[in-house]
């Protein structure tokens, strides 16, 4: 969302936009039990301050380190509690490879737009 200021000179000079943005990005940690269940905790950062309010769903996609999506590993509807935390249970994640890298595709709707990143995972022994 892009918030538009308008500056206007009085003595005949130009008119002036100065176009203001808003950061965005997901934040958060996957982490695996020794049963290599998958776990995560994710939220969404907005200029430098955790979004608590006005949250919707999110959902996040698993690929592997050549971009392809691990089709078992996702989950949509999950829904954020009162501190805007998306707090995952814990599913099978035994077809995941120790010391391979793959990343979670996170998207978090908010004020009516979906925000997707991406967080690293690294599993190891």
């Amino acid at each position: 969302m892009l918030f538009v200021e308008n500056n206007f000179f009085m003595d005949g000079g130009d008119f002036n936009q100065v176009i203001v943005s808003s950061s965005y990005e997901a934040r958060g940690v996957f982490s695996f039990d020794s049963l290599k269940r998958l776990s995560a905790t994710f939220w969404l950062i907005k200029d430098g301050e955790a979004v608590q309010t006005s949250l919707g769903a999110a959902s996040y996609k698993i690929y592997d380190k050549t971009g392809v999506e691990v089709a078992t590993l996702s989950e949509t509807g999950l829904l954020p509690n009162l501190q805007g935390q998306y707090i995952t249970a814990p599913v099978n994640a035994s077809m995941l490879a120790d010391l391979t890298h793959y990343v979670a595709e996170v998207s978090i709707d908010y004020e009516g737009e979906t925000r997707i990143n991406n967080l690293g995972i690294i599993i190891g022994d």
